[in-house]
């Protein structure tokens, strides 16, 4: 019996018409199902009770302009993180749902933050074992933490 091989992005998404439906949400496509329920689950409530005052989906920012050299053009580099967050307060929160970031995506961050010295980046995780919705910052320490603590406990 042959096996049906699903259709996959590089990054491991199922990009064949069963994953889109399944990934599609008040008719928005989000990129990942992990995407998808942080919109639906995080920061959807947060707006029905009033904490939120707008969402935009995918908003891009250059990081580094069209340059030419030697003859040749150079294409920009833009940022296009997943969702940037409006608070009632005043607060913009530009948020990247993120599971494995590449090194790709850790050198934009650094390129972000150095353009855009104002805007807060948050990248966000899901953890059960941490609780839910966390920082990929501290998701990381945590896990460096029990690392440590399981080496320590096998006396390596």
């Amino acid at each position: 019996m042959a096996l049906k091989r699903i259709k996959r992005s590089k990054f491991k998404v199922n990009t064949s018409k069963k994953g889109k439906i399944k990934r599609t949400f008040e008719g928005i496509i989000f990129d990942s199902d992990l995407e998808l329920r942080y919109y639906r689950d995080h920061l959807l409530p947060l707006k029905e009770s009033g904490n939120i005052k707008s969402i935009i989906l995918q908003p891009k920012y250059l990081i580094q302009e069209k340059f030419s050299k030697f003859g040749k053009n150079m294409l920009p580099i833009n940022y296009v993180a997943d969702f940037k967050v409006e608070y009632t307060s005043g607060e913009i929160l530009v948020v990247d749902v993120k599971g494995l970031p590449t090194p790709e995506a850790k050198i934009k961050r650094k390129l972000f933050d150095f353009k855009y010295p104002d805007l807060r980046l948050e990248w966000i995780s899901f953890s059960a074992q941490d609780g839910g919705w966390i920082s990929y910052d501290e998701l990381v320490k945590l896990r460096a933490k029990r690392k440590r603590e399981k080496k320590n406990k096998n006396g390596k």
